[in-house]
C-alpha cells in the first residue's frame, strides 16, 4: 500500500498548499512520481508558474528526467509531469 504527499511553499518558506493522497498498491518510485505530478498540477491550478520540485529520491529525479517514454512502466507518470512542466 502507498500513499503520496507534498507541501507547496513560497520562496520564504510559507506554506502556500498540502496534499496527501492513498494511491493503493504501488511501488515507493511510483508513489514518489505520483506526488510530484500531483503537486506540479496543484501549483499550477493554483496559478504558479515559476517552479522548484524537489524529490528526496535521485532515482525518481532521474526516471523522470530521462525516462519520459513507454519503456519504463511508470513512464505514463513521466509524460504526465512532463507535459505539466512543458505548459506556457
Amino acid at each position: 500500500m502507498a500513499a503520496a504527499g507534498g507541501l507547496l511553499r513560497d520562496s520564504f518558506g510559507r506554506c502556500l498548499g498540502a496534499f496527501a493522497c492513498n494511491l493503493g498498491m504501488s511501488s515507493i518510485t511510483r508513489a514518489k512520481l505520483k506526488g510530484a505530478e500531483i503537486g506540479i498540477e496543484m501549483a499550477w491550478n493554483l496559478g504558479y508558474r515559476n517552479l522548484e520540485v524537489n524529490l528526496d529520491s535521485t532515482t525518481t529525479l532521474q526516471i523522470n528526467e530521462n525516462q519520459r517514454n513507454d519503456d519504463h512502466m511508470s513512464g505514463l507518470i513521466t509524460r504526465q509531469i512532463g507535459m505539466l512542466l512543458d505548459r506556457d
